[in-house]
């Protein structure tokens, strides 16, 4: 694991997590995403859901209503829904 190996590298040589990731080849990024993941796991706090993520349903809906409209290509499809589900045609 990233984190880990970081911070047995950082305890050896004293030096902090900024400076130890740049010899050892690792992105800023990803070594603190990597330690944020790890601590939502040992406190039991989940991760937050997005509002804009779809759901199983909305998923299926839309993939029932493509099979209805093979015609449509992506974006006459997304219109053509938010017209049918607006009420308007």
């Amino acid at each position: 694991m990233i984190v880990a190996e970081v911070e047995r590298t950082r305890t050896m040589s004293g030096w902090s997590a900024d400076r130890t990731l740049a010899p050892l080849g690792i992105a800023r990024a990803t070594y603190y995403r990597q330690r944020g993941e790890l601590g939502r796991k040992e406190t039991g706090v989940p991760r937050p859901v997005s509002v804009h993520a779809v759901t199983a349903e909305e998923r299926a809906a839309v993939i029932a209503f493509k099979r209805r409209h093979p015609e449509l290509r992506h974006r006459a499809l997304a219109w053509t829904m938010v017209d049918v589900v607006a009420g308007c045609c």
